[in-house]
């Protein structure tokens, strides 16, 4: 069983801030299936709150009670009666598996507007997924929540080194500093292990990366099984293509997605849907390439390019074969398939900080990633080792006169005016960096999932 304790996530801060919110409407809770959802809205209510009542909405039972999802009152009433718990203004209304129940969904903007006093949060798995089959969503009638794969933080606090993961959390730049042979071990054990929780579990209880490893594969062989079940039927075939070309797709120099690359010849026409069905189920993450550094980045997406990664760089590794004995080789984990593993790592430490990472490509040059801060764009060079050269952002900020830009590698903490290095096992504290430099600005406001 997974205890509070061994793995606390900082999302469990989002929950108490939307539990204190004046404005709270029901919150809807997202994310790729085994993430640690249900785990995290039960700890936040059995904790948090008087009582926490969980509805499962695979059972049948359940979803009668929302026959008429207009009427909050009468649900509730039927709950209430379903369960044998009075639901007051102490308790928790969680609604798990949501996607299981077309009318559920629909009901969240009917507690919004007709019974605000309830706390209701709806999770699922593939919420994306049912959205895009044609769903109703209760647009702008719900807060929302992503939850993404355990941070490297987080993984360093569940190994049972709190101080370590609070210098991390809070960009003290001097214990960092000091800490930084254990930071690098630690970083490349992360980049085996990844951020599922029922991964990071195994590897703290056992220490045995081959239990770690089992584990990834079992969740790999269960989200393949999804896309089997959930997909149209016509694009099913598709979609194992492009999730089996992944590996391939990112081991490249060029690490943009080409479509020469499947199985059957086709473009965008043949494959554009099943990339986006694999983003909605979470399985994903597409980094759109940026024509120029104008904000909002998305206006300037060129719309054709991108890259495209796993959720977490342990399933990553998993679908690419990365074997244990990786870890043990003279350059650790970097030594192997190490561009395409610092680069999702940086790219899902990004995420989970709130960023919306692109990327630019100029003649012979390439920018790994582009963010916006502050009102403008950031270009980040993803560095495996301690190799500081940076032609490519010397190029992308001779072109475009940027301010500042940011490295990211094995080396310690270093500022060269135009450029800062910021350590990788600190990738996901990029806007610390800038802030302290004067480089005016505030994290990204959908910062939840971290």
């Amino acid at each position: 069983m997974i205890s509070g304790k061994t793995m606390e996530r900082r999302a469990m801060a989002a929950l108490e801030a939307w539990r204190a919110s004046d404005g709270r409407k029901p919150l809807v809770v997202s994310g790729l299936r085994q993430t640690g959802k249900t785990w995290l809205v039960e700890e936040f209510g059995k904790t948090r709150y008087e009582d926490c009542i969980t509805v499962n909405l695979e059972s049948p039972i359940f979803r009668g009670a929302f026959s008429d999802p207009t009427n909050p009152g009468r649900i509730v009433s039927s709950l209430s009666a379903l369960t044998g718990k009075r639901i007051g203004p102490d308790t928790l209304v969680f609604l798990d598996e949501v996607q299981d129940c077309p009318e559920a969904l629909p009901s969240l903007k009917y507690f919004c507007e007709r019974a605000p006093e309830y706390h209701v949060i709806a999770a699922g798995s593939l919420l994306g997924v049912s959205v895009g089959q044609g769903r109703k969503y209760p647009v702008g009638k719900v807060d929302e929540l992503e939850i993404l794969p355990m941070t490297f933080s987080e993984f360093v606090r569940a190994c049972g080194n709190a101080p370590l993961a609070d210098a991390i959390d809070s960009y003290d730049t001097d214990i960092l500093a000091a800490a930084r042979p254990m930071l690098i071990e630690m970083l490349e054990t992360y980049m085996f292990v990844g951020g599922m929780p029922e991964a990071v579990l195994a590897y703290i209880t056992t220490g045995d990366l081959g239990e770690v490893r089992k584990v990834q594969s079992r969740l790999v062989t269960e989200y393949e099984r999804d896309m089997s079940r959930h997909p149209p039927k016509g694009i099913v075939t598709r979609m194992i293509d492009v999730w089996d070309s992944l590996p391939g797709q990112l081991a490249k120099e060029n690490k943009k997605f080409v479509y020469s690359m499947m199985r059957s010849k086709g473009g965008a026409s043949r494959y554009m849907e099943p990339i986006l069905w694999l983003q909605s189920y979470g399985l994903v993450t597409v980094v759109p390439r940026a024509e120029r550094p104008e904000v909002p980045l998305s206006s300037v997406s060129d719309g054709k390019a991108f890259k495209l990664y796993a959720a977490d760089v342990g399933l990553l590794g998993a679908k690419a074969g990365l074997e244990a004995y990786a870890l043990q080789s003279e350059d650790g984990i970097f030594g192997c398939f190490r561009g395409a593993m610092t680069e999702q790592f940086v790219v899902q430490e990004l995420r989970a900080a709130g960023f919306r990472p692109y990327y630019w490509s100029g003649g012979e040059n390439e920018v790994d990633v582009l963010v916006e801060w502050a009102g403008g764009v950031v270009p980040i060079e993803v560095k495996a080792s301690v190799n500081l050269r940076s032609k490519s952002l010397r190029a992308f900020r001779d072109r475009y006169g940027t301010e500042v830009c940011i490295r990211t590698s094995l080396t310690g903490f270093k500022d060269e005016g135009w450029l800062i290095n910021v350590p990788l096992y600190s990738a996901s504290r990029i806007g610390d960096a800038l802030a302290r430099r004067g480089h005016a600005g505030s994290p990204p406001k959908d910062i939840g999932p971290a």
